[in-house]
């Protein structure tokens, strides 16, 4: 079992996290103790409990309100952000 990963984790933005790529990709990143922030676009996914530490963020490249909301969720983590997966 993994634990939650401290604010000293390594952290990544995986676009479209909700889907089945990005599903992938957070498991891997989760498995490897990353701290993910993970967007979707028209519906949030439902919650797991088990997951590790994941922020889910409503995103769409074409809208100014949501690219804000993304940016503000990035800065809000400690340290800095390690990878982009889009």
């Amino acid at each position: 079992m993994t634990s939650h990963p401290s604010s000293s984790a390594p952290l990544a933005v995986v676009t479209g996290g909700s889907g089945a790529l990005g599903t992938a990709i957070r498991s891997r990143l989760t498995e490897e103790g990353w701290r993910i922030i993970a967007t979707y676009r028209t519906r949030p996914p439902e919650p797991v409990p088990a997951e590790g530490h994941t922020t889910w963020v409503r995103f769409d490249a074409a809208d100014d309100t949501s690219t804000g909301a993304l940016r503000e969720a990035v800065t809000a983590q400690p340290g800095r952000l390690h990878a982009v997966f889009a």
